[in-house]
C-alpha cells in the first residue's frame, strides 16, 4: 500500500486543501498520544508520507474511527478526508483533522520520514528512531522525546528581538501567523497587523475585584480581521503604544471563538501583561480601513446585535446630551437620522469619544460608519456606534458624491420622512388592547413554551396620571453591585436587592460588596382615551421619565428624611414635573402568582417622551393618507 509522497509539505504550507473529487492524501500513523498531558479526551497523531512527518490534532470523537489507540494504531494506514488549514498549536505546526478513514496496516515504518520545517513556524520536535520508540502499554522505560513531551507541550521559541520596528520583508522568516489561520487551538502565534479601530479604556468590577480593558480592531496584509482585547496591566502597558492606523506585531495572547452578538469575526484575541506588542515598519502592504456597506433597507432582515457598515447622509440631528452610566461616569450621546440610496431612514446614536468627535455634524453631512451595531427600540430598527467602530464624516469618492446629490434633491422630504419614522416607533396600540392582552393571559390562552407571557405593545401617546409620592416607600432600592456572568459571556451587575450588613452590603444570592447602587423600581398609572392601567418602571425607563438618575433622586430622598426642607422641595418638583407627561411606552404583560392569587403584571420595556414635532408630521401624513383614500373612493363612486 503506497503513501502519498510529498504531501506533508503541502499540508503544512496550506497549498494542499480538501477538494471535491480530488484524491485524498494517504499517510501512515507513526504515533498516537494525548493532545494534552494527562487529558482524558483529545488525541493527536504523528503522520508520515514516507519522506516527512507532521503532527495532526484529531477532532473530538474522531479517534473512534481508528482501529485502536496506542500501540494498536501504530503503523496503520489512513486516508485524510477533511482537514483545517495548518496552524501553530503550543509552538508546533500542525493540521487539524476533521475526517479520516483507516485503510489497513503495514509491517513497519514506510520510508525514512524526517521532520519538516515550514517557513511560517518553528521546527517540529525530532521523531524518535524506531529502536528507541516505546509506545504506551509496552512497559519500556526508554521513552521517546515525543512521549516525554506530549503533543501540545511548549517548544523553544525563536530569539526575535523585542524592540524596534520589524521589516515587512522578513514576515515569513519571523514566523508571522496569518489572521485567517488563527483558531481556538492556536498557541504561540504572532500576527503583524494594522490597527483600524481602538476603544476607550473601560473599568469594571467583578468577583476578583476591579479591572480595566480596551480593544483594537486589526487587519493583516492578507485582509484577515480580528479584535484584540487587553486586560489588567496590559492596558497601562499598551494603550498609548497602539495608535490607530499604526502597524504592530502582537503575540503572547489566547485565541477564543468570537461571539456573533458582539463581534463580526470568527475568533477574538485576549491579552494580559504577558503579551508582546511591538511597532513594525509600515511599507503599505497592509490595507487600511475597509468598508463592507449594507443598505439601510436590509437592517430589518438582520438579527439584532449584528455589526454592519453603512454609508448614508444625515437628514436631521438632535443636540448632543450627556448621560450618567451605571458606574456613575458621564458619557456623551448624539443621535442623528440617516437615509441612504435605498430610501430608508434609520437613527444612528453615537456614543462617547465618537459623539465628542462629531458634535458638529448636521443635516447634509455624509457619514461612512464601520462596525455599527443593530438595535431595536419601540419596534424600530436603529444603529449604535461601537467602541472599536469608525465614523468617517464627509468622505470623498463617488458614493459620497451620490449621497450629497440625494440630499440636495430630496433633503426636505427626506427630513420629514425621517422625523415621522422616528416618532412612529412601530405599530401603535391603545391601552385597551393591553388590558385585553392581560385578560387573555388570565384565561390561559397565551401559554407559550417559556411560560405565560404576552406581546410587547407600543402605546403612544399615553399620559402619566399617578406617580409615587414623597412619603412612604421610596421609588428606588439599593442594588447589589457584584458582577456576575451574563448569558452572552460578559459580566453584568447582580442588581438584586441588597441590605446593609456591617460595613458592606449583601444580597439574597450571597454576594458581599462594599457598595450598592440605587435603582428605580416603582409603579405609575397610565391613561389614554380608551383605558387606564398600572405599569412597573425600572431603572432605565424611569430615568427617561423623571430625567434624573436614581443616585441623584436617592440623595434627595435621604436628605429629606434627615429634615432638609430644600431637598424635599426639589424632590417634589421632580415628581410634579413628570406628572401628566405624555410618553411613548412599550408595555409587556406577564402572568404570575402573588400571595396565592394569579395576576397580570405589566412592565415598561421602553419609555421615552413624545416628540411633538415627529407626532405632528405623522398625524399630517395620516390626514393626507385619509384624504387620498377618500378621493379614490369618490372617484370609484
Amino acid at each position: 500500500m503506497s503513501l502519498t509522497g510529498g504531501c506533508v509539505p503541502g499540508l503544512l504550507s496550506g497549498e494542499l486543501v480538501p477538494q471535491a473529487g480530488a484524491p485524498c492524501p494517504v499517510l501512515q500513523v507513526l504515533q498516537t498520544l494525548p493532545a494534552r498531558p494527562g487529558a482524558g479526551e483529545g488525541w493527536a497523531l504523528v503522520l508520515s508520507d514516507g519522506e516527512h512527518h507532521l503532527r495532526a490534532l484529531l477532532a473530538e470523537g474522531l479517534h473512534a474511527s481508528l482501529p485502536g489507540m496506542g500501540a494498536q494504531a501504530q503503523h496503520s494506514i489512513v486516508e485524510l478526508q477533511d482537514w483545517a488549514p495548518p496552524a501553530e498549536v503550543r509552538g508546533q505546526p500542525c493540521v487539524s483533522v476533521r475526517a479520516l478513514a483507516p485503510l489497513g496496516f503495514a509491517q513497519g515504518v514506510i520510508g525514512n520520514p524526517r521532520s519538516y520545517q515550514p517557513s511560517w513556524g518553528p521546527a517540529p520536535a525530532p521523531l524518535p528512531t524506531p529502536e528507541h520508540a516505546a509506545m504506551p502499554g509496552h512497559g519500556s522505560s526508554n521513552t521517546s522525546p515525543l512521549q516525554q513531551q506530549p503533543y501540545g507541550a511548549l517548544a523553544p521559541q525563536d530569539n526575535m528581538a523585542r524592540s524596534g520596528p520589524v521589516p515587512q520583508a522578513n514576515a515569513q522568516a519571523a514566523g508571522i501567523t496569518p489572521i485567517a489561520r488563527l483558531g481556538p487551538h492556536t498557541q504561540h502565534w504572532r500576527v503583524r497587523a494594522r490597527v483600524t479601530g481602538k476603544s476607550d479604556v473601560r473599568h469594571f468590577t467583578n468577583a476578583r475585584g476591579e479591572g480595566q480593558c480596551f480593544s483594537v480592531e486589526l487587519v493583516d496584509r492578507e485582509g484577515g480581521e480580528v479584535k484584540a482585547t487587553f486586560f489588567g496591566a496590559a492596558v497601562d502597558k499598551f494603550f498609548n503604544l497602539l495608535a490607530p492606523q499604526g502597524v504592530f506585531e502582537i503575540s503572547g495572547g489566547s485565541v477564543k471563538p468570537g461571539n456573533p452578538r458582539f463581534t463580526r469575526h470568527a475568533v477574538d484575541i485576549t491579552l494580559d501583561e504577558r503579551g508582546t506588542v511591538r511597532a513594525a515598519e509600515d511599507d503599505g502592504s497592509i490595507p487600511g480601513v475597509q468598508f463592507d456597506f449594507v443598505p439601510l433597507s436590509s437592517l430589518a432582515e438582520l438579527a439584532e446585535g449584528t455589526s454592519v457598515d453603512v454609508a448614508a447622509v444625515v437628514v436631521s440631528a438632535l443636540p448632543p446630551t450627556t448621560i450618567t452610566t451605571r458606574t456613575g461616569a458621564s458619557r456623551m450621546r448624539h443621535a442623528v437620522m440617516l437615509v441612504d440610496e435605498s430610501g430608508c431612514t434609520c437613527r444612528l446614536t453615537l456614543w462617547g469619544a465618537q459623539a465628542e468627535a462629531n458634535v458638529g455634524i448636521g443635516a447634509g453631512t455624509v457619514l461612512f460608519v464601520r462596525n455599527a451595531r443593530i438595535t431595536e427600540f419601540n419596534g424600530l430598527r436603529g444603529l449604535d456606534s461601537t467602541d472599536t467602530g469608525i465614523v468617517e464624516a464627509e468622505p470623498s469618492g463617488q458614493r459620497a458624491m451620490g449621497l450629497r446629490k440625494l440630499f440636495e434633491e430630496r433633503g426636505e422630504d427626506l427630513a420629514r420622512q425621517g422625523l415621522a419614522a422616528a416618532g412612529r416607533g412601530g405599530p401603535r396600540r391603545m391601552l385597551a388592547e393591553c388590558a385585553a392582552e392581560g385578560a387573555t393571559l388570565l384565561t390561559g390562552l397565551a401559554e407559550g413554551p417559556a411560560g405565560p407571557a404576552g406581546r410587547a405593545l407600543t402605546v403612544s401617546p399615553a399620559t402619566v396620571t399617578r406617580l409615587p409620592g414623597v412619603e412612604g416607600r421610596p421609588p428606588f432600592y439599593m442594588a447589589c453591585d457584584a458582577e456576575v456572568p451574563a448569558a452572552e459571556g460578559r459580566p453584568r451587575p447582580c442588581k438584586r436587592k441588597a441590605t446593609a450588613s456591617g460595613r458592606g452590603w449583601c444580597c439574597p444570592a450571597g454576594h458581599q460588596c462594599a457598595t450598592a447602587s440605587p435603582r428605580y423600581s416603582f409603579q405609575v398609572k397610565l391613561a389614554d382615551p380608551t383605558a387606564e392601567l398600572w405599569a412597573g418602571l425600572f431603572d432605565e425607563e424611569a430615568r427617561e421619565l423623571l430625567g434624573v438618575p436614581a443616585a441623584e433622586l436617592s440623595a434627595l430622598w435621604e436628605s429629606q428624611e434627615a429634615g432638609d426642607l430644600q431637598a424635599g422641595a426639589r424632590l417634589q418638583a421632580l415628581l410634579r414635573a413628570a406628572a401628566y407627561r405624555r410618553v411613548s411606552v412599550r408595555l409587556r404583560s406577564r402572568r404570575d402568582v402573588w400571595e396565592g392569587r394569579e395576576r397580570v403584571r405589566v412592565t415598561a420595556a421602553a419609555c421615552s417622551r413624545v416628540d411633538l414635532v415627529s407626532e405632528a408630521f405623522e398625524m399630517l401624513a395620516g390626514v393626507r393618507q385619509a384624504c387620498a383614500a377618500g378621493a379614490l373612493c369618490a372617484a370609484g363612486a
